[in-house]
């Protein structure tokens, strides 16, 4: 990982705010080149550890670049940096097309493009990736966890 990405994701992480060559975070959200690739949220966009899963929204932003696809490597790297489960959770391409998924399977990967978000959901045991949608007001929220995919321990599941 490179040191820019280890800095500016560790501070995004903590909810400080840092700004490094074309990186910024105000704390609540990642932007690279002024486009928003990543921000903390809860599944139902609910501001409650009560109503909703905690994690971090991530996106392309219509960028399929290496530098934007390292910046959400990043997070997803140090996400999983205290979790002692396999298999590893990753982002590459293949074909031209951007996936989520458990790296060493590359199998059941989730397809992320353009404006698509995913929502990684921090969980002690792992981590969930789910796919987002948005709702009425244009808020979003992740789909319900039945679609999504899990490094808890003991295996992936799908």
């Amino acid at each position: 990982m490179r040191k820019i990405t280890e800095t500016i994701v560790s501070a995004f992480l903590n909810r400080s705010k840092k700004s490094s060559g074309n990186t910024t975070t105000d704390g609540d959200s990642l932007y690279l080149h002024g486009n928003e690739i990543a921000r903390h949220g809860y599944a139902n966009g609910v501001q409650s550890f009560e109503m909703g899963a905690r994690g971090v929204y991530i996106t392309l932003a219509d960028w399929n670049s290496t530098t934007t696809k390292e910046r959400l490597k990043g997070i997803l790297t140090l996400l999983q940096a205290e979790t002692p489960c396999l298999p590893f959770v990753g982002i590459w391409t293949k074909a031209y097309q951007t996936y989520v998924g458990i790296v060493t399977e590359k199998k059941g990967a989730t397809e992320i493009s353009g404006r698509d978000w995913l929502f990684i959901e921090t969980d002690p045991n792992g981590l969930k990736v789910r796919k987002v949608e948005k709702n009425g007001k244009g808020e979003l929220f992740a789909l319900p966890v039945d679609d999504y995919l899990s490094t808890e321990c003991g295996g992936a599941t799908r």
